[in-house]
């Protein structure tokens, strides 16, 4: 689940080391007809078989509510494009879209 205005990011596990075994990844979230980010490997931070993928509280707050998919593809060593099976999850509102700083 995705709150708006919430920064929790995307974390997707692999069945093994990322780095050892992907040599391009690519992650997407949408809804029916609008991707509302990408994220390139260089872009996640991968630590063994975690990839975690950032979201800001500005961009979950524009968020849509309703049904998401997150989409996986990654090119394995020997060059095949490999998918994985469409994530669906749920992009939930809240009426606070309040940027919160640490601080505050």
């Amino acid at each position: 689940m995705i709150i708006q205005g919430s920064n929790q990011p995307i974390v997707i596990r692999f069945g093994d080391d990322i780095k050892t075994n992907v040599s391009d990844l690519k992650v997407s979230l949408y809804t029916v007809g609008k991707v509302l980010k990408d994220w390139n490997m260089e872009d996640l931070n991968i630590s063994g078989e975690n990839a975690v993928a950032s979201l800001t509280q500005e961009e979950t707050a524009a968020f849509p509510t309703g049904a998401c998919y997150i989409e996986i593809k990654w090119l394995d060593l020997d060059g095949i494009t490999q998918f994985n099976k469409i994530v669906k999850d749920q992009i939930v509102y809240r009426s606070d879209k309040r940027i919160m700083e640490v601080g505050e």
